[in-house]
């Protein structure tokens, strides 16, 4: 166990290497971000374009995304004729000693994988799995990464790429549909950090549920075209 957590050591100090190494240059921040201390910490990894969701404090959970990718910027057409890319950032910095366990998940509208600034081991291994199976390519990616004692920068840069919508090319249809087909969007169902023990399992409360220590709401994706911006047909 030990020596594991080592690794993950070596490891989270790199992903954070990258991270510096790759960082944007970028216009001024959106004024609905300013001060705000999440963003300010996505910032001090990825440059003055990122900002972000989350908390700050003894844990620091985050989910960093670029103001300036064209994803965020000018938003996901709906019912698109090809795919679309986006990217964010999933870190956490634990400071209490305590084993954590990353939850989170991204919709069955997107295809998962790490990006180039990589990730710590446990979350590598995880994707990896994740992307196997029978239903990999329908259903959402379940992101869960090993528990760790070390209080240091963990986490995951994600690249998410829209799907083919499921039968768009039936009937009279030449051209595949990419997701999403309605007006709303989601890059994540919200992350959570939860306690576990040694062995790196969940700790449970009185009530058989997971200890949550910290948690993020979900990235909403804005989504444009004609039905979204003119819901009513005005």
């Amino acid at each position: 166990m030990r020596k594991i957590l080592q690794i993950r050591n070596i490891a989270a100090v790199s992903l954070l290497g990258f991270v510096m190494m790759f960082a944007a240059i970028a216009p001024s921040m959106n004024n609905a971000y300013a001060g705000d201390p999440v963003s300010s910490f996505c910032q001090s990894l990825s440059g003055p374009g990122w900002v972000g969701v989350g908390v700050v404090g003894e844990i620091t959970l985050a989910k960093c995304f670029n103001l300036n990718d064209p994803c965020f910027a000018q938003g996901v057409p709906v019912k698109a004729n090809g795919p679309t890319t986006c990217e964010f950032l999933i870190f956490y910095i634990n400071t209490t000693g305590e084993n954590v366990i990353l939850k989170d998940s991204i919709p069955a509208e997107w295809s998962a994988e790490i990006g180039f600034r990589g990730a710590s081991p446990g979350c590598l291994d995880n994707l990896e799995q994740a992307n196997k199976g029978k239903k990999a390519d329908k259903s959402a990616t379940l992101l869960t990464c090993d528990a760790t004692d070390f209080a240091g920068i963990n986490g995951a840069h994600i690249v998410i790429t829209t799907r083919e919508s499921p039968g768009s090319l039936k009937g009279n249809q030449e051209t595949a549909k990419f997701k999403p087909t309605s007006c709303e969007l989601f890059a994540n169902s919200g992350a959570q950090l939860i306690l576990a023990d040694e062995l790196g399992e969940p700790v449970l409360d009185d009530l058989d549920q997971p200890i949550v220590l910290a948690e993020t709401g979900p990235l909403e994706v804005p989504v444009i075209g004609d039905e979204c911006e003119n819901p009513n047909g005005a």
